[in-house]
Formats: structure tokens, sequence, C-alpha cells
């Protein structure tokens, strides 16, 4: 905060929105909690002959008195429009304002919290979402507790559908190391590695690459036959999650369908997985569908049962197998031992 009333400072926040945002983040989550001096009030003697409420904090006049937000035609003071203009291209301050312990900073500065969180969002929804608002706000007035109860369901499916997100991006990029990988190790083999879509991730076919039989080990395979069908997952936790199409590929096929798991050690970053790493964390499970054959036969009983009972069971397609640690563990085998095996043109 020393910096703050220097020339080179104000230029620099007033020439660069994200410096200005960096700056007001530092502000509401830092400078707020570390410095009380904006939360003592003096009475001061003024010449007028009557005293004055001050509030004897240096960076919080410069911040209120300075144009130094960035706007379309030149700098703007701190207002409700200005921050909301920041917070539409800064998520974190728009999450930040709304912390209860903020909200008298905000007012002494003049902030409208509801009013800015408004003019962030979509100027094309703007008005609908003020008539929506308004409407809440007359029922949280009648049942404050229940709106409370909303914004945390609101919060939860967000967290939610972010984890659902991250989760994804880590998956697809662990599926495409590990299918460069083994494509690149088992075309040696003359194996070709498939990319598939429905029930499993990648299949692996004899090449067959002079003749129509190709010699794999001690065993002679016709060209063009399905070796294995590999499932991918990746997980930070302890277990990983198969869909019903995936389950009922893997217990239709049980002798060639793999269950590859990659567990991604907490504070690894999925940046520095390399082919060593792979090699090092993969366990591929031979025959995951024996161990979801019980399940799978249960819920076939249960639609067969639903049928014959004149109704239809529904969200079938969206059951998961929960695969544990020790399930993947106790039968999981290395990467190099999967490429032996599947070279030899057996299954375990």
């Amino acid at each position: 905060m020393a910096l703050v009333g220097s020339q080179i400072f104000y230029d620099s926040l007033r020439q660069n929105r994200e410096r200005a945002a960096r700056f007001l983040l530092f502000v509401l989550k830092y400078a707020t909690l570390a410095d009380d001096s904006w939360q003592q009030k003096q009475l001061v003697s003024c010449d007028c002959g009557e005293a004055h409420r001050v509030i004897p904090c240096h960076w919080l006049g410069w911040i209120r008195r300075k144009r130094w937000i960035p706007g379309r035609s030149g700098t703007d003071h701190l207002t409700t429009e200005s921050l909301a203009r920041l917070a539409r291209a800064n998520c974190e301050i728009a999450e930040t304002v709304t912390r209860k312990e903020l909200e008298p900073f905000l007012e002494i500065v003049g902030i409208n919290v509801l009013e800015q969180a408004l003019l962030a969002t979509d100027p094309a929804n703007q008005t609908e979402l003020r008539r929506k608002l308004a409407e809440l706000a007359k029922l949280a007035s009648q049942n404050p507790g229940e709106v409370e109860q909303l914004i945390q369901q609101i919060k939860r499916r967000l967290s939610a559908s972010e984890r659902l997100k991250s989760n994804r991006s880590l998956g697809n990029a662990v599926e495409q190391l590990v299918g460069t990988m083994l494509r690149a190790i088992l075309d040696r083999r003359g194996i070709r590695v498939q990319t598939n879509y429905i029930g499993y991730d990648l299949a692996a076919y004899c090449e067959g690459r002079s003749g129509t039989e190709e010699e794999v080990g001690y065993i002679h395979v016709s060209a063009g036959t399905l070796l294995a069908k590999i499932e991918i997952k990746s997980t930070q936790g302890c277990s990983v999650s198969m869909s019903y199409a995936q389950g009922r590929e893997a217990t239709n096929a049980r002798d060639n369908y793999w269950l590859c798991v990659v567990p991604i050690p907490a504070d690894e970053s999925i940046v520095s997985l390399d082919s060593s790493s792979i090699q090092r964390l993969a366990r591929f499970v031979p025959r995951i569908g024996d161990t979801l054959a019980v399940s799978r036969a249960g819920i076939d009983t249960a639609l067969q049962g639903a049928v014959a009972g004149g109704f239809e069971l529904q969200h079938v397609e969206e059951i998961r197998y929960g695969i544990s640690h020790s399930t993947r563990e106790a039968g999981g085998i290395l990467l190099t031992n999967f490429v032996e095996t599947l070279a030899l043109g057996a299954t375990l």
C-alpha cells in the first residue's frame, strides 16, 4: 500500500484493466483485513465551526478520490458500474464482493453489490433478471430461510458442474496420453490400436502384416482379430466409475475387456504427466466384467420385471458402477505386462 499515491502506481492502474482488477482484489482480500483504519471514524473540527466525522485512512481516500479504473473512454472512479465492468472480466472479483465481511467496506465506498452483479451479467438478460430478483426479494421477506437454502443448492450444483468439467478435462488428457503410448508400443508388435466411442475407449487388433495370419508369440491369430477392448479412467481419488454402457460391454466381453486406471497423485499436475508417468501409474485390470456381473444381472432382472409389470424403469443409462482402489490394485498389472499379454495373444 506504500505505492498508493505515487504517480507511477496511478498510471500503471489506469492504463491496464487487469492490473486495476488485481489491485482491487488485493484491497478486498488483504488490505481490508490487515488494516482496520478504514473502520475508524473520528470527529474533527472545521473552519466552518462544525465538527465532521472523517475516516483517517490514506489508501481509502485515494481509492475514492482518484479515477483509477480504465473505462471505455478514459478512466472512472470506483463505482458500482465500474466495478461491474471489472467483475464481468474477472470472476474472482464477482465472487469476492459477495462476502459478508466486506459489506461495511463496500457500503463506505458506495458499492451496491446487487446492482453491480446485475450490471456484470449479459445486458440482454438484465431486464428479465431484475424482474426475477424482485420476485425473489418479495419471497425472501416472507421466507428468508428458504432463500438461503436455495443459494446453497445453486452453489452445490455449480460446484458439481465445475468438478465434472475438471474431471472430463483430466480424463481426456490421460486418455490421449495412454492412447498415444499404446499405439507407439503395440504398432511395433503388429497390433493396431483404434479409437472407440461407446462402451470402451480403445480397441487393439492384430494387424496381420503379411498373409491372413499373424504370429503373436506362440499363438497364430487371424488378421483383424480383436485382442482387447480398453476403457481408460483417471482419478485423483480412491475410486473410478464406469457407465451403464461400459458395464454392459465389460460383462458381454469379459475375456478381452480391460479397465485401465491411471491414479493421479493429488500433488501432481496433469501438465507434468508424460510417458514415464503413465508407465509408472497405469494399472490394467483384466476381466473387470466378472466383478460387475452380479450387478449387471440384477439390473437386467429389474428391467425384465418392469416390462412384465407393464411399466418402465427410467434413467437406467445414468447408472454408474464404482470401482474401488482395492479392486484395481488386487488384479491390475503394469503397462509392460499388459503389452506382453497382448503380444502373446492371451488373456489372464
